[in-house]
């Protein structure tokens, strides 16, 4: 699978974007964490929006949906409506 490019790949060097999140922590007086982190957030809103595992991946740039599986983590909450939309299914 190709990871698509968009225009904002090449517009800060890694470094930049580096310093720009430490002094923005620093400011903000928030613990630190690494980018990273919110890849796991992000890719957990996204699948609970409905976004299939096939486009995750991609965006992801991922070649496996089971890497999608390490990033995505549905809620409780997410978990009991799935739940809930297969017992309306039933119910017609």
């Amino acid at each position: 699978m190709t990871r698509i490019r968009t225009r904002l790949d090449n517009l800060l060097p890694i470094s930049e974007q580096t310093y720009m999140h430490t002094a923005a922590l620093e400011r903000s007086k928030v613990a630190r964490f690494r980018l990273y982190y919110l890849r796991d957030t992000w890719a957990t809103r996204m699948a609970m929006a409905g976004v299939d595992l096939v486009t995750l991946a991609a965006m992801l740039g991922h070649s496996r949906i089971q890497m999608v599986l390490r990033y995505a983590h549905p809620t409780e909450e997410h978990q009991f409506a799935a739940i809930q939309k297969r017992r309306r299914f039933k119910a017609r």
